[in-house]
């Protein structure tokens, strides 16, 4: 019977322990009211976790294509932090090329953080031209009331802008006066 080297032990050790870290990771998610807008609505990003515990304090970075969408100003406190008593939100600061930075919201006092899940914060935005647009998350840090960092993984998102219904009703009638005068030259 062969014997299993300790190297070889510790090391299956090791991968079983971060699996298991890596399965309960929090999950920080950019999702939108809607995956498809005309240019010209206004919509609503947010920002939600699931699978936390003793989340005591956030930050992070929102980034967004400025050519497609239109970051409105408004930032609020999401619901899901507040349920663990008095907190400190800061919004961020829209850097005008494509990001809110420095979003961050932190509880305050001696209260233990919140488990679970729920919306960290909520950003309105317009779409201002047609195209896909990512929304990524960067600078992402969890802290429990430890004051140590919780381990995470992130989902980004998108949202798609389209030209307005009578933009597209336009384009087509222009197109089929086109094809019209076509034929008459034609014939």
């Amino acid at each position: 019977m062969k014997l299993i080297r300790p190297s070889i032990l510790a090391t299956l050790a090791c991968m079983a322990v971060m699996a298991v870290a890596e399965a309960s990771a929090a999950i920080v998610s950019v999702n939108t009211t809607t995956p498809t807008v005309s240019v010209g609505d206004s919509f609503v990003v947010s920002v939600d976790i699931t699978g936390v515990s003793d989340l005591y304090g956030f930050q992070f970075d929102l980034g967004f294509d400025p050519t497609l969408l239109l970051f409105m100003g408004g930032t609020a406190e999401g619901a899901f932090l507040p349920n663990g008593g008095t907190t400190f939100f800061f919004g961020g600061a829209d850097n005008g090329s494509g990001a809110i930075t420095s979003i961050f919201d932190t509880l305050i006092g001696p209260d233990p953080g919140v488990s679970g899940g729920g919306i960290l914060a909520t950003f309105d935005f317009t779409a201002i031209g047609a195209g896909v647009s990512a929304l990524t998350l960067a600078n992402v840090l969890l802290i429990n009331s430890g004051f140590t960092d919780i381990p995470f993984t992130t989902n980004v998102g998108s949202i798609t802008s389209v030209p307005e219904p009578a933009t597209l009703l336009l384009l087509g009638l222009g197109l089929a006066g086109v094809a019209s005068m076509r034929r008459r030259k034609a014939a």
